[in-house]
């Protein structure tokens, strides 16, 4: 699922269309590229970094990284 930066409580999660890739595949910039909807061009090109986002949870989304900024 897409992170919602600023959402509170429990949410249903939304699945994502399309299918998983191989694991022997060979995958440049982040494996949900093809199926997220709010791709940008460096998703495609790096692999984003896992960050601790708060206690017991990290997330690892190129979207994470620039509200941080």
């Amino acid at each position: 699922s897409v992170p919602v930066l600023g959402q509170k409580g429990q949410k249903n999660l939304m699945p994502i269309k399309g299918m998983v890739p191989m694991p022997t595949d060979e995958i440049q910039g982040c494996p949900f590229a093809p199926r997220c909807p709010r791709v940008m061009k460096i998703c495609s090109e790096q692999l984003p970094p896992l960050r601790d986002v708060h206690s017991g949870h990290q997330a690892a989304c190129w979207l994470y990284e620039s509200s941080n900024q």
